[in-house]
């Protein structure tokens, strides 16, 4: 595989050649002999640099008029201590600390009424968030009371919750408000077990999946549209484990789990996940791949990226940007404003006005640009990619050794589902 500006080179294993413009996001096959010299000039190139300017997004109607997402950090308390958690004294990334502050009620309701005054007044979203939000129900009612009086009901809900504090009143509450919930679960009880614990040590897997089971037995229904689960992957060796219980299990549904990496050991999990994708596909001739959940979860749903790619003139259309205080806005439980639940005191504001985050947003959208530009605009992997300034922060600041390891294992990812792509197509077409 040979690479160029914005071009890869790829000589399949029945020796066809092919060539993948990273500008338009066409594949060409082309004859052997004309493989190597291939260049940007092609396409009626000069070069293969990217225009990323041409790309830049309208943020001030973004941020005051289309803003689609508030977290509320309702509270920094929790009733587990899981040992990875960023929150914990004793995680390796020193994010927050575990504590007894909430939100104030007055400070929800503010900033749920200026959210809502950004958005389109079509699509909005509140997420609660923690620490564990559901030990903060009645200011959760609280603020849903609120935001359906200023909305007309027409903002949606979602929580992210361990599940342990949950029981039929505030089950039937999250119900009737057609809240999106997504259940924390790490695997079998021995991997769960292990990583996820309250405070007296005791593990949580066997609490947790009986209501789980409940909610899927009393109402199959709300189970099948409004219920997800996130996993988060410690450990390499436990991935066949993990990969075995929810392939396995007749409860959970594989596909409505989203699988990440522990932040601190990611890079090697992420390898490895993708290597056994990819070694699996070589393996086979067959049309039809059934990839494991967590393979599927990484390499499987990038693979289909390639497969929907937009093209042409539109190819760009299918790159995500984000746009701090559009996207997401953070609201913690301190007050302070952020553009992202995942960074640390980076993007702080002081003032919900939109004239105010229209300024914090092209601040930091600016800094985001010239951190990356010159890098972005030469990556065949671009139109593909999800990253946002919160990916590449290391603390609280945007870290080149961090963005490198980052961006050069998702390149790899993408040739080889690129590659992937290409091959499955010529024996789906023997």
């Amino acid at each position: 595989m040979i690479q160029d500006i914005n071009i890869l080179k790829f000589q399949t294993k029945t020796n066809n050649c092919y060539v993948f413009d990273a500008i338009t996001n066409n594949i060409y096959q082309v004859r052997q002999n004309d493989l190597d010299g291939i260049s940007n000039t092609n396409f009626g190139r000069e070069n293969g640099i990217r225009d990323l300017e041409s790309n830049t997004p309208d943020i001030r109607k973004q941020v005051s008029k289309n803003a689609k997402t508030l977290i509320i950090e309702i509270t920094e308390k929790c009733n587990l201590r899981c040992s990875y958690c960023v929150f914990d004294d004793e995680s390796k990334i020193k994010e927050r600390s575990h504590g007894k502050k909430s939100i104030s009620l007055k400070e929800a309701k503010d900033s749920v009424s200026s959210f809502y005054e950004r958005t389109n007044k079509e699509e909005a979203f509140i997420v609660f968030y923690g620490g564990e939000p559901l030990l903060e129900f009645e200011k959760i009612k609280d603020i849903v009371a609120h935001a359906d009086t200023i909305s007309n009901k027409k903002i949606k809900y979602s929580i992210t919750t361990n599940g342990i504090p949950l029981n039929n009143e505030k089950l039937e509450f999250l119900i009737k408000n057609n809240f999106l919930i997504t259940f924390s679960i790490d695997g079998p009880k021995t991997v769960n077990d292990k990583y996820r614990f309250k405070k007296n040590k005791k593990g949580v897997f066997e609490e947790l999946v009986s209501k789980i089971e409940s909610i899927k037995d009393n109402y199959p229904e709300y189970y099948s549209e409004k219920v997800l689960f996130n996993c988060v992957i410690n450990n390499t060796e436990e991935i066949d484990l993990i990969n075995k219980f929810f392939a396995e299990s007749k409860i959970i549904d594989s596909k409505k789990v989203r699988f990440s990496a522990e932040l601190s050991n990611s890079e090697e999990i992420n390898k490895h996940i993708s290597n056994a994708a990819v070694e699996l596909f070589n393996e086979t001739e067959k049309k039809e791949i059934l990839l494991r959940p967590i393979e599927q979860s990484f390499i499987g749903n990038l693979i289909a990226k390639v497969n929907h790619r937009k093209l042409d003139k539109y190819a760009s259309q299918g790159k995500k940007i984000c746009v701090p205080f559009s996207n997401r806005t953070y609201i913690r439980s301190s007050g302070e404003i952020q553009f992202c639940e995942r960074i640390q005191d980076y993007g702080v504001v002081s003032s919900t006005t939109k004239e105010d985050l229209e300024l914090a947003s092209k601040k930091i959208y600016s800094e985001f640009l010239s951190f990356k530009k010159e890098e972005c605009s030469r990556c065949f992997a671009y139109n593909f990619c999800e990253f946002c300034p919160a990916s590449f922060m290391e603390n609280g600041k945007l870290n080149k050794t961090t963005s490198k390891i980052k961006c050069d294992g998702f390149r790899k990812d993408v040739k080889e589902s690129i590659r992937i792509y290409i091959e499955k197509n010529e024996t789906e077409q023997k």
